[in-house]
């Protein structure tokens, strides 16, 4: 189920490199049937640190000053952190370590603790691991230097609830060197999604226009669809996003937005979208 990229990804990347778009032109009031799914991924970023570092100058070590050269493992030094988030109203931390430089497999460079600091259970559901076994950076050589990345997609169980959420984490290094100070560059980033496997899901035909996928996530991680959830809306291979149950602006237009589940059938709900001017 991990291997293939979801949909809740898909749509991450749809808001990175395409946009919004402006739903107003269209017919979109009406009843939407939603369906809740069980193949999504990780989709609330909270962390993002980037570590752009032009013009690298040598480690303070009189033996790397002499050959002109970084380590490594002070690159992914800098991309270590803890970061505190919470799910079903309950704390946990993200701790980034890289114990083996540079990492391999499986993923040990992530781990979670819970609010007393007690390291939870995590099961890995994909890992990708790239990049050789180079210990330093040479950056007065002109071409390619080091190259790293690792995809870790873990699972792990929230202790009050009983449920499972997600957790990935990405991070990038891209060295390239130059005998020229301006050449030389080092791109390191490293970022944390959480989010659950559900959500929501259903399409809204708009006629001659086409259709358009609304789904929606529960995006203050509490575990149920509600107020504070959002929902996005793709179309064309763009996306819009509005809060739900309340008054959102769409292009040139202002719409509400409310969810309900259908009696007391969990796995489905209908979503009213009106316009309000």
């Amino acid at each position: 189920m991990y291997r293939r990229i979801g949909l809740v990804l898909m749509i991450a990347v749809l808001i990175t490199f395409t946009g919004c778009t402006d739903l107003s032109k269209f017919d979109l009031p009406g009843q939407v049937e939603l369906e809740r799914k069980d193949d999504g991924l990780p989709f609330r970023q909270i962390y993002i640190h980037n570590y752009p570092l032009d013009h690298p100058s040598p480690s303070l070590n009189l033996f790397a000053i002499v050959l002109d050269f970084i380590k490594v493992s002070d690159i992914f030094s800098d991309l270590e952190f803890t970061k505190q988030f919470s799910v079903a109203h309950n704390h946990y931390f993200a701790v980034v370590k890289f114990k083996e430089i540079p990492p391999g497999l499986p993923c040990d460079f992530i781990k979670i603790r819970n609010s007393q600091g007690k390291e939870v259970p995590i099961t890995i559901l994909s890992q990708n691991i790239q990049g050789g076994d180079d210990k330093y950076f040479f950056y007065r050589l002109p071409g390619k230097g080091p190259n790293f990345s690792g995809d870790c997609l873990l699972s792990f169980v929230d202790e009050a609830s009983k449920t499972e959420w997600l957790l990935r984490s990405n991070y990038t290094i891209d060295c390239e060197g130059g005998s020229r100070t301006s050449d030389r560059t080092i791109r390191a980033s490293i970022t944390i999604t959480v989010g659950t496997r559900y959500y929501l899901e259903g399409v809204r035909d708009l006629g001659p226009d086409g259709t358009v996928t609304i789904q929606v996530l529960d995006w203050n991680l509490d575990g149920s669809f509600n107020d504070a959830d959002m929902v996005q809306i793709v179309h064309s291979g763009k996306i819009e996003r509005f809060a739900l149950n309340k008054k959102v602006h769409g292009g040139s237009k202002e719409y509400g937005m409310d969810l309900k589940r259908e009696n007391t059938d969990e796995d489905r709900y209908g979503l009213t979208i009106y316009t309000i001017k």
